[in-house]
């Protein structure tokens, strides 16, 4: 934590480098629009006190200056860059136009796939802290139900599991009906001040996914209207290199706590994942899942190009039923965004048993597709 002093002197810097001729641009920018910062690298309007790069620099009077991007009242917004480089994030289509807004568990050993995972063995989120995160609503007898998750990526779609689209499990949940963003308990309304609704108008399943196969469980959602960003809700940029990256990965979600309950979680959670060679999900397929079934629905075995292998072999975290389509991240090595998102929580065995991780798709592989659709987007209203 910061002393009192730190702050004085933080504060007799930034008096310094303001009478040293830096003044705040012309142009009024919104916080989280993109920048550039006087030593020309790329980076995003962030408050000062948000900004620990900048108050370095200013703090020891280092290269670069700060770029003011706006300076309303005693606030301070400036251009926030960060040197680590963003070769493995892309956000999708990006410039101007997207930042001028701101089932009962079954323990038979030969037993059937878990979908609408969620998360088992992690800890809850604070606001903000995941603003891309999206709950996938369905309806039924005029009830919401929330049973998937997604990715905000832009500013009318959200990124999610194919399975998620639409429902035909003998509960009949039907489609994907609502979205949910800047949420953190779907069930209090204490943290509702910047919750944002949107209807689905569109749904996009890969058009290879084939029910009952696996594989491509990959969709897109399109809202019905554009999305404010703002601190609590700004899309998330899509890992893009084939490799795994070497940072943890981070599962979130708002399911299942425990394995044997139908009912969602009420709080966002998180929890750190590891990368597992795809020969870790293969074994634990062949020993735990019927043959017949296997053959139906991975008939060509796990493919490496389009499927992650992801969960800690020691058991006791994992992602669990509640929340497919949820996102797989990792913290993002740019300013542009807070999160890469890696893989899309598609299906697993059990939750949370040792040796038995989860299958996720791989993003990085249907990048192309995203963007094909998403890019090509034009409002219409």
């Amino acid at each position: 934590m910061e002393t009192s002093a730190g702050l004085i002197l933080l504060g007799i810097a930034l008096l310094k480098v303001a009478s040293s001729g830096v003044q705040p641009s012309e142009d009024i920018m919104l916080t989280e629009s993109l920048c550039t910062s006087s030593d020309g690298s790329a980076g995003v309007c962030r408050a000062l006190s948000d900004c620990p790069a900048v108050q370095d620099n200013i703090r020891y009077r280092r290269l670069p200056f700060p770029v003011f991007c706006q300076s309303k009242n005693t606030d301070q917004i400036v251009c926030c860059s960060n040197t680590r480089g963003v070769e493995s994030m892309k956000r999708v289509c990006e410039g101007p136009d997207l930042n001028k807004s701101v089932p009962q568990e079954d323990t038979s050993r030969a037993r059937r796939y878990s979908e609408y995972y969620a998360i088992y063995g992690g800890s809850y989120v604070i606001e903000r802290e995941f603003p891309h995160m999206a709950a996938v609503g369905f309806l039924k007898r005029g009830q919401t139900l929330w049973l998937c998750g997604g990715s905000l990526i832009h500013k009318r779609f959200v990124l999610t599991a194919a399975h998620c689209v639409e429902d035909n499990s003998r509960y009949r949940y039907g489609k994907a009906r609502f979205v949910r963003l800047g949420d953190t308990d779907l069930k209090s309304s204490v943290d509702d001040a910047d919750v944002q609704m949107f209807n689905v108008a569109r749904r996009i399943a890969h058009p290879d996914y084939r029910k009952p196969e696996k594989y491509h469980d990959i969709a897109l959602l399109q809202l019905d209207k554009d999305v404010r960003f703002n601190n609590f809700v700004k899309p998330a940029c899509l890992h893009t290199q084939n490799a795994v990256p070497d940072d943890m990965p981070i599962a979130t979600g708002w399911g299942l706590t425990e394995p044997g309950r139908r009912a969602t979680g009420k709080k966002l959670l998180k929890v750190d994942l590891e990368f597992q060679p795809m020969d870790k999900c293969s074994d634990a397929l062949t020993k735990n899942v019927n043959p017949l079934q296997l053959k139906e629905q991975l008939g060509a075995g796990l493919l490496e190009d389009s499927m992650l292998c992801v969960g800690v072999l020691e058991g006791g975290k994992d992602s669990c039923q509640g929340d497919s389509g949820g996102p797989l991240q990792v913290m993002a090595h740019s300013p542009m965004c807070d999160f890469d998102i890696v893989g899309v929580i598609s299906f697993g065995v059990y939750c949370a048993v040792e040796d038995i991780p989860a299958i996720y798709t791989r993003v990085s592989k249907y990048v192309p597709w995203i963007e094909s659709i998403v890019c090509s987007y034009t409002d219409r209203s």
